[in-house]
């Protein structure tokens, strides 16, 4: 069965981590109905330590299972007061189910599609120790794009057409001149154009994140010696970055794939209405759109059977995004890129469901787990709520350990960090009651002999994986 990778939960606000998924059968500590693994500990610990780069000691691994289980005592604490329940709990945890389904989708779709070879290691090597120079024009839509490229080909030029293509004076004025960039400085897609080109030769259109691209390679200057040492020395890390470029590529790909088997076709009356609505060209007649204008259709779409969206069902829809996308939408063209998402993020969760995944034991798992994360941090935050200290004691805390500086100056930071201490001192006064009342049983004998070097993959972008 292919596995589904993805990052443990990270409950940061105490300076705990719990891992998503449970993969070995022997328990180290049984908190209430849920058990802490020693594969939940590894990993867990290991992130810990990289956070804080502390050492390891058997001492510090003791206290830090002391911790998973003070979370774990949280967690059932906040479920039997029905913590999940509350409305901002509830719609967090649909949201982050719903991105759960669609990770989980991607996974299988994806996993077994990405193969490496010593040649693909080598040519990364390469292209780690390479500077390019190059440069190009900008489009935000594909038309754009596709009419630069006509006109480069009939003889314009990169110096003249950068004049449209940039709002930037240096660019305009440079015809484009990116000066020399090397790897893992540029979007990938762009990269991978400027190191798969010769020298003078001009691409076709390249999509990246931003819009279009169109670029010519003026130079490429490798490193003047690179040995076999220094590949095999930097080959382990090579391979976990190439890993995640396949990753990301086969997800792209996939997206693509979805949306030419959807084939949206947008109604120009709808489209133009809500690009009004963004640009700010349209403007409401009231505070909220009217029913007429919900029942606009926007896009039909679907390979076997086509379906329409309304205005309305799309602002549904769009009301499940983070608010940093929905801003993200300044354009006419970003916001059919945006709609685009929004229709292929459905047929994800509808394959999802018609393949059967929801009934997956590791997805099953993989939600429980993202509802602990999500119940903690709440029920973090509502204990750490009323916590305050009184004027008199920041003035206490200045005179003994900051004397010398002006306490006004000084006030609200001595304050923040009194806060924080009478915080934690509450909730480990909360955890002391709440293993009072939950049974807790420890089977730590040998977690001293625990070895830390087993992880699994997470699927996030290497730190290390970096230059050469």
């Amino acid at each position: 069965m292919k596995r589904f990778v993805v990052a443990g939960c990270a409950v940061l606000a105490a300076g705990i981590a719990v891992l998503a998924f449970r993969t070995s059968d022997e328990p180290l500590a049984s908190v209430a109905d849920r058990e802490i693994h020693y594969d939940d500990f590894r990993q867990a610990y290991v992130d810990h330590l990289a956070a804080t780069g502390l050492p390891d000691t058997p001492r510090r691994r003791y206290d830090h299972l002391e911790r998973l289980i003070g979370v774990q005592l949280v967690i059932a604490d906040a479920r039997r007061a029905e913590v999940d329940k509350r409305a901002d709990v509830a719609a967090a945890i649909a949201y982050a189910t719903e991105k759960l389904k669609v990770d989980y989708f991607v996974q299988q779709s994806v996993l077994d599609t990405i193969a490496i070879s010593d040649r693909d290691l080598r040519a990364m090597f390469l292209r780690m120790n390479t500077q390019v120079r190059a440069r190009h024009l900008y489009a935000e839509t594909s038309e754009e794009a596709r009419s630069f490229k006509a006109r480069l080909d009939a003889g314009e030029t990169f110096e003249s057409l950068a004049q449209e293509a940039f709002d930037d004076p240096e660019l305009a004025s440079s015809g484009g001149d990116l000066g020399y960039f090397g790897f893992d400085e540029m979007d990938p897609a762009f990269e991978d154009a400027a190191f798969a080109l010769e020298i003078g030769q001009i691409s076709d259109l390249v999509r990246t994140s931003h819009g279009y691209s169109i670029l010519r390679v003026e130079d490429r200057q490798p490193k003047p010696l690179i040995t076999e040492m220094e590949y095999a020395s930097a080959k382990p890390r090579i391979r976990r970055y190439v890993e995640y470029r396949r990753n990301v590529y086969a997800r792209k790909a996939l997206v693509q794939s979805l949306l030419a088997e959807l084939d949206p076709q947008y109604y120009d009356a709808g489209f133009e209405i809500l690009s009004g609505l963004v640009t700010g060209n349209v403007r409401l007649e009231g505070e909220t759109p009217s029913a007429q204008m919900l029942s606009e259709p926007l896009v039909t779409f679907g390979a076997d059977e086509r379906r329409t969206w309304t205005l309305g069902d799309f602002r549904e829809r769009a009301e499940h995004t983070r608010p940093e996308q929905r801003e993200s939408v300044t354009s006419a063209a970003r916001l059919k890129q945006f709609v685009d998402g929004l229709l292929v993020r459905e047929s994800m969760l509808s394959k999802f469901e018609r393949d059967g995944w929801s009934r997956d034991p590791e997805f099953i798992s993989a939600v429980r787990d993202k509802e602990d994360e999500l119940i903690y941090e709440a029920a973090y935050r509502g204990m750490a709520a009323d916590v305050t200290v009184s004027p008199d004691s920041v003035r206490a805390y200045h005179r003994r350990y900051a004397p010398d500086a002006d306490f006004e100056g000084v006030a609200a930071e001595i304050e923040q960090q009194l806060v924080q201490l009478e915080r934690r001192s509450a909730i480990r006064d909360r955890v002391a009651r709440l293993r009072e009342e939950y049974p807790v049983v420890v089977h730590a004998e040998d977690l001293g002999k625990l070895d830390l070097r087993r992880a699994p993959m997470t699927g996030q972008k290497p730190a290390d994986a970096v230059g050469s």
